[in-house]
């Protein structure tokens, strides 16, 4: 047992990190797209197959930008960010099976607009 682990600190970089700036006038129009320019996102685009340890380390690099921007908020002395207003997680993967779906919590959705795959709050 160790009282205190280090874990070593890198930067880490988020493929693409999405802030809306848009008046939300016609989203409607945009069908899944709306979504996407609704609220905060982080979007994780993969050409192959996304892994299990992909996945963990999209939602881990997630979390760090949670953590990053309740320091900035308190040290703009803002009020700490609700959950609902943080950035979710968006994974783009070409194919995800079933069981990595499952280990994962997700739940997939079939939507006129086409299939994708939900995953639980807190999670991405």
């Amino acid at each position: 047992m160790q009282s205190s682990y280090k874990i070593s600190s890198e930067v880490r970089y988020v493929d693409i990190y999405f802030q809306p700036q848009i008046d939300n006038c016609h989203l409607e129009s945009l069908g899944l797209l709306a979504q996407f320019v609704r609220e905060s996102l982080v979007i994780e685009p993969f050409r192959n197959s996304v892994t299990l340890m992909q996945i963990k380390s999209c939602i881990s690099k997630l979390f760090d930008l949670h953590l990053t921007l309740v320091k900035e908020a308190k040290k703009q002395k803002q009020p700490e960010p609700e959950d609902d207003t943080l950035p979710k997680l968006w994974i783009l993967t070409p194919t995800l099976s079933d069981r990595l779906l499952a280990s994962v919590g997700a739940r997939l959705e079939l939507e006129r607009s086409g299939t994708h795959s939900h995953y639980p709050p807190h999670q991405g």
